[in-house]
C-alpha cells in the first residue's frame, strides 16, 4: 500500500521546524490505546483539515503530497534548481530507487525551510 501523507515522525518533524499547521489538509487524533494507560495517535489520519478541528491539542497536523507540493512549488525560479535536485535525487537515490514522492517531498521541504527559502513560526 502506498502512504499518501507524512507519517507522525515527519508531521512532529514539520512542526518543529516552525511550518504553519494551517497548512496541513489532514490530521492523526489522539485516541486512547487499548490498554486505557494513556494515547497514542491513530494509524491512519483522517481527511478532515487540522484548521478545522476544534480540539486542536488532541490532533496533530498531517500532510499529503498535495499540501506538501502546494508549499514547496510556489518559490522563485532562482530556487528551482535547488528544489529540484532533493525532489529527484535524494541521499544518492533516484525516486525509483524506493523513496515514496511523499517522503522525497517531505525532505525537500525541510530542506527548504532549514535554508531559509519558506517563512514559518519560528
Amino acid at each position: 500500500m502506498v502512504r499518501g501523507y507524512t507519517t507522525i515522525e515527519q508531521s512532529k518533524k514539520l512542526l518543529e521546524l516552525g511550518l504553519d499547521p494551517s497548512t496541513s489538509d489532514m490530521c492523526f487524533v489522539l485516541i486512547p490505546r487499548i490498554d486505557f494507560k494513556g494515547y497514542i495517535y491513530n494509524s491512519t489520519p483522517v481527511t478532515i483539515p487540522y484548521k478545522q478541528y476544534t480540539a486542536k491539542d488532541n490532533n496533530l497536523p498531517c500532510w499529503s503530497l498535495a499540501a506538501l507540493l502546494e508549499i514547496i512549488i510556489p518559490i522563485q525560479d532562482k530556487v528551482t534548481k535547488e528544489m529540484i535536485r532533493p525532489l529527484m535525487m535524494v541521499d544518492g537515490r533516484h525516486l525509483r530507487g524506493g523513496i515514496s514522492y511523499v517522503d522525497a517531498a517531505f525532505r525537500a521541504l525541510c530542506y527548504e525551510i532549514e535554508n531559509g527559502y519558506i517563512e514559518t513560526n519560528k
